[in-house]
């Protein structure tokens, strides 16, 4: 006598029963993870909404503050200009309510999210560049961006120490090189971007000594922040160079 097992015991049944347990368990893992998505974009769509309230509120209350101090510096100047003790102090007001103005105006690009991506952060190093030696012997040289770089993101923080590291070598340059030209180069390397600062001006040593200063100290400081390496090349009279690689997952060689 053979007793065949009711169907829902037969080995396909057993096999179905596993299926439905994993693809049960899958399901409610996807559904989950489709909710923390949700939740993510929600928590990221409200810091952007901050980010440009925060940006459009203090332009209007910082830009027009600072306006009016300009003004009333400029009056000041034209009221005491017989007072020739005081025009130099006024000068240097009038220079730092500029140095200001400029700093606010860094502050807020680096806030508003429309600017998070490679190309606005490489134009914004291009026009500092462009404004810092314009009036002075040095040519300023930048590459043309391509367009499709508007389409690599760069967050906030990185676009901040970048542009910081950039006017720091610029400044340095400026003040210090005696170089009749400072180029930009940029170059596609290894998962990322080479961006090269160069002069051809009087140069220096660099050792220990040169590279723990304050400035170039920070600005090892912030490439390390940004997950990016720098090195900066130099000798008495041969110019320097300073090279930023910055890793970007989305460039390629």
């Amino acid at each position: 006598i053979i007793i065949h097992p009711p169907w829902w015991q037969q080995w396909w049944a057993y096999l179905l029963y596993v299926v439905t347990f994993l693809g049960a368990i899958g399901i409610i893992f996807q559904a989950r993870l489709r909710a923390l998505r949700r939740v993510d974009q929600v928590r990221q769509d409200e810091r952007e909404r901050f980010r440009k309230k925060t940006a459009r509120d203090f332009h209007d209350e910082a830009g027009n503050r600072i306006t009016k101090m300009s003004l009333l510096t400029e009056v000041v100047k034209r009221q005491t200009s017989d007072h020739q003790a005081v025009q130099p102090l006024l000068m240097q007001l009038e220079h730092s309510i500029q140095e200001l103005r400029m700093g606010m105006r860094d502050f807020i690009w680096v806030l508003d999210p429309k600017h998070d991506n490679l190309y606005d952060a490489l134009l914004r190093i291009k026009v500092f560049g462009q404004d810092l030696f314009e009036h002075s012997a040095t040519q300023f040289v930048f590459p043309e961006l391509p367009d499709s770089w508007q389409r690599i993101p760069l967050n906030s923080p990185t676009r901040r120490h970048l542009l910081l590291i950039a006017k720091e070598a610029l400044h340095n340059c400026l003040k210090h090189a005696a170089a009749t030209e400072v180029a930009v180069a940029l170059r596609l390397k290894s998962g990322g971007l080479e961006i090269s600062i160069c002069d051809n001006g009087k140069g220096w040593p660099v050792n220990k000594q040169t590279t723990s200063g304050s400035g170039l100290g920070n600005m090892q400081e912030r490439a390390r922040q940004m997950n990016a390496s720098l090195q900066i090349e130099s000798a008495p009279g041969a110019g320097a160079c300073l090279k930023l690689h910055l890793r970007i997952p989305q460039m390629e060689d």
